[in-house]
């Protein structure tokens, strides 16, 4: 974590990277989470990791996954949660929190 100060206010990003293995195989992954907070309100943010990931600005975003690797949750394939397929990716809409 890295905090500066910029004009007399707190800017404090957060950035974490880790490596891992998937499956027990040497199919190394790096997760990527990295988060910019302004008097504590969230700016930005993205998370990545293999096969799954989320953007969000000002606390709206999306998020993206290969069904390859993830398979659809039971809320989106009974069509409860909505969805755009493009091949083999689904993004999801995240309402603001």
């Amino acid at each position: 974590m890295v905090d500066a100060l910029v004009l007399g206010t707190s800017l404090r990003v957060r950035v974490r990277v880790s490596q891992g293995v998937l499956n027990n195989t040497h199919m190394k992954y790096t997760p990527i989470d990295f988060a910019v907070r302004l008097f504590g309100c969230s700016i930005f943010t993205i998370y990545h990791t293999m096969g799954f990931g989320f953007i969000r600005v000002f606390g709206i975003g999306f998020d993206w996954k290969n069904t390859e690797i993830r398979p659809l949750t039971l809320s989106e394939r009974i069509g409860y949660k909505k969805y755009l397929k493009i091949k083999k990716y689904v993004f999801t809409y995240l309402p603001y929190r």
